[in-house]
């Protein structure tokens, strides 16, 4: 399934509550070979900051399946391409 294209989804939470999401972005990440869906739910947090998530997910499955990022060298990796990214959008603007 692909993000692409898709400006809304909804996942459950640990409490089986359906929780709204929209998506900010996609990418793909050449160095873990993985595909990328940056998305809130507009929640925010202690500071007032909104939230933001970045979950890895398999393009070429039917299921719109949301897959933890749970190592650590791979967490650096995709927020070093998620700051690169924010800084050319920025500088866009």
């Amino acid at each position: 399934m692909q993000f692409d294209g898709i400006n809304n989804f909804s996942v459950y939470d640990d409490n089986d509550q359906e929780v709204d999401c929209e998506v900010i972005t996609t990418f793909y990440c050449e160095a873990t070979d993985g595909h990328y869906v940056v998305f809130t739910s507009g929640n925010t947090d202690e500071e007032g900051n909104v939230i933001i998530e970045v979950s890895k997910y398999d393009p070429h499955s039917e299921e719109m399946e949301l897959l933890a990022i749970t190592d650590p060298q791979e967490q650096n990796i995709i927020e070093a391409t998620l700051d690169r990214i924010l800084e050319v959008e920025v500088e866009e603007e």
